[in-house]
């Protein structure tokens, strides 16, 4: 059962060689629609096989048990091996604000502007804050571009 899975990758594999190659002719695959079919019934059964394996994995004929792992380093049940929990720093609690509060206005991806970037025609004769905070403006200066204000 455990060299099922290997077969079944073997199966995609050689359909996937025959999608970029248009054909295996030993494997009677004559067409690329034909090697996407091979794909898709070897991932189907691929992962069929997959999941009906066992989860559990033996190593010398005995289960080795996971949640064992590590376990034996600790001297008591509440020895943290030389951590306390007052050691360990606290993550901050505030994130910093995103670029779209820092800044007003923010490009179609949500960044900020500079001064010396491309206003969009949106913003012509706007004014906002840049990336840095200093206050923008676009303005036609060969060019519709921010400029600092």
């Amino acid at each position: 059962m455990a060299s099922l899975p290997a077969v079944f990758f073997a199966i995609v594999v050689v359909g996937i060689v025959a999608l970029s190659r248009g054909e295996v002719r030993w494997a009677r695959i004559h067409s690329r629609r034909v090697a996407a079919l091979v794909v898709f019934l070897g991932l189907i059964a691929f992962a069929a096989v997959g999941s009906e394996l066992p989860n559990n994995t033996t190593t010398g004929g005995k289960e080795s048990d996971v949640s064992t792992v590590g376990v034996a380093s600790l001297s008591t049940p509440g020895d943290l091996g030389g951590l306390s929990p007052a050691s360990t720093p606290a993550p901050d609690q505030t994130p910093p604000p995103p670029a779209s509060a820092r800044c007003r206005p923010v490009t179609n991806r949500g960044k900020c502007y500079q001064a010396g970037e491309v206003c969009r025609r949106g913003d012509r004769g706007s004014q906002g804050v840049g990336v840095n905070g200093e206050a923008i403006v676009c303005r036609d200066d060969n060019g519709w571009r921010w400029e600092p204000a």
